[in-house]
């Protein structure tokens, strides 16, 4: 199906991959085998989606571009639901978690969405090549291969460091840092502060 957009690997049970170009999503079991394809142009009311991850309940987060707004998915029923007002913005990044769907527009601005439709504006990001958010006030991101976490709500920013000079991506989860480098992955431990 092409170039894979993006990989929801929040729930090792469901595995969500994201097909942009063809406006599809597959899910896969624990042992990569296809459970369920999705192709939302298929739908009732078509929807064209951007961005997606696993939610709560059997559903996948959709931000559907046409409408410029976030809804779920009911991935068993087949039905799509939007749950938050139409933003104009455009969605740089994006990160979700079962229960809250997270994005930093073109400006920079951090915005979160919860499964009720409630959107909440985090702040400022800084400009980065990459950021993983934590949770909804701790980020790291990367910036000329420096790795740098920073806490919104105490206003902290702290430099992490690591032995690698350069790196190609990194990944936060469970107080495990890694590191993707071109000659493999570097795994560092790390208590956020």
């Amino acid at each position: 199906m092409g170039k894979i957009a993006k990989v929801d690997l929040q729930n090792p049970l469901k595995i969500v991959i994201f097909y942009e170009s063809y406006n599809a999503v597959i899910l896969l079991d624990n042992q990569l085998n296809e459970v369920q394809r999705i192709q939302f142009s298929l739908n009732s009311t078509p929807i064209v989606i951007t961005a997606t991850g696993i939610a709560s309940q059997n559903q996948l987060w959709v931000y559907d571009s046409l409408n410029q707004q976030i809804g779920l998915y009911d991935y068993l029923n087949n039905n799509y639901k939007a749950i938050s007002t139409s933003f104009p913005a455009s969605i740089k990044q994006y990160q979700s978690d079962f229960n809250t769907f997270y994005w930093i527009d073109d400006k920079n601005n951090w915005f979160s969405c919860d499964i009720f439709g409630k959107i909440t504006t985090k702040g400022k990001v800084a400009n980065s090549d990459s950021i993983e958010i934590i949770n909804d006030h701790q980020y790291i991101f990367s910036k000329n291969n420096d790795l740098i976490f920073e806490d919104i709500k105490k206003k902290e920013k702290y430099k992490i460091k690591i032995s690698e000079k350069t790196f190609k991506k990194f990944s936060y989860k469970g107080q495990i840092l890694s590191i993707f480098t071109s000659q493999g992955i570097i795994n560092y431990k790390i208590t956020i502060p």
